[in-house]
């Protein structure tokens, strides 16, 4: 499978994000699938203008981070609107001209924190077993359970940033539960955290 066209940056920045250094190969579709476990389809989201502060004019709109790239923008009465730039990941929209709201937004959101805890679960279940130790090409020695442990640690601090609401309409975000551990063909003490 290949990563949708509007993943490609979601999906580079979860991963970069999860694993800095690139040490361990993560699969684009494991990191699309996590990503599309925590979607959710917004319509008429509002996004929060920020006027200049001395002409009062407002060019600049956002809104949280982890929007999909084919995300559009509509003024109040519904008409679509165009951004001259756009940061849909960082949630970030800008306007040559005097926009006054309100801007909303539809499209895809992703809880890129609930997203990054499941797939740094998942990488600590990945490195749990297996071999103990390693050296790497830079000579840099490795223990799994170094990795593991940095991982579920990693997973923690994700997990504490992830609200019921991001802000986004409503936008939230679904906790990992036993029958996605069964679908991963885990078990409960394979690394990942109690639901």
């Amino acid at each position: 499978m290949t990563l949708r066209p509007e993943m490609v940056g979601l999906a580079a920045l979860l991963t970069r994000t999860v694993d800095p250094a690139g040490r361990f190969d993560i699969d684009p579709d494991v990191v699309q699938d996590t990503l599309d476990r925590h979607a959710t389809a917004v319509q008429g989201a509002r996004l929060t203008g920020t006027p200049h502060p001395i002409t009062g004019s407002t060019t600049t709109y956002a809104g949280p981070h982890g929007w999909a790239d084919d995300a559009t923008l509509t003024d109040g009465a519904g008409e679509p609107l165009t951004a001259s730039s756009s940061d849909p990941l960082r949630g970030a929209w800008t306007f040559d001209a005097d926009t006054p709201g309100p801007v909303h937004i539809d499209g895809t959101y992703y809880d890129l924190n609930a997203a990054g805890a499941e797939l740094a679960e998942l990488l600590a279940a990945q490195v749990a077993g297996g071999i103990l130790s390693f050296t790497d090409a830079a000579g840099e020695s490795w223990t799994r359970g170094d990795a593991a442990s940095a991982f579920l640690e990693l997973a923690t601090r994700f997990r504490a940033r992830v609200t019921s609401s991001a802000g986004a309409g409503g936008v939230g975000s679904v906790s990992i539960n036993a029958s996605e551990q069964r679908n991963y063909g885990l078990h409960p003490g394979a690394g990942w955290l109690a639901p």
